[in-house]
């Protein structure tokens, strides 16, 4: 059975491993923001820029982006997708520039924040994930991403 402190060390390992290769995705330099926080990465601005930040999310995948457009769909639209917490969207619509970033075995793809595309997406309320040994999981909201609008983050 999974465990949720492996999970997390996992995580944080692909974030390691990724932050220099989403900064010249998106051509910007990020800064690592607080364990809690609630995103991972905050744009260091120059003084004076008044735009609003980009906030990056980054989630650690154990499977492929084949497998998961095979096996992971959408409840009512049945459309091949991945899932994000629903908290994590809601602080980019309200903080400004949001990117997710899912690093699948085999790529790693991104769909930037975009307001009217996120009103088309499935919210499923009450998404319980898979046991763990070192954790219980309380049902919570969480946004179907559909895998067709993802885009791949070069090498």
């Amino acid at each position: 059975m999974k465990s949720q402190f492996a999970d997390l060390a996992y995580g944080y390992e692909k974030e390691n491993q990724n932050h220099a290769r989403i900064e010249r995705c998106l051509g910007v330099q990020l800064a690592k923001l607080d364990k809690y926080h609630t995103m991972d990465w905050k744009e260091i601005q120059e003084e004076g820029d008044e735009t609003p930040p980009w906030y990056v999310e980054q989630k650690a995948r154990k499977l492929s982006y084949a497998f998961c457009r095979e096996h992971y769909f959408s409840p009512k639209g049945n459309l091949p997708s991945c899932l994000i917490g629903k908290h994590k969207i809601d602080f980019m619509e309200n903080n400004g520039n949001g990117v997710v970033f899912f690093d699948f075995t085999d790529k790693l793809m991104y769909w930037v924040y975009d307001g009217e595309e996120y009103r088309t997406f499935e919210v499923e309320e009450k998404f319980v994930r898979g046991n763990r040994v070192d954790y219980v999981d309380k049902p919570s909201p969480v946004v179907h991403i559909p895998l067709s609008i993802l885009k791949e983050c070069p090498p």
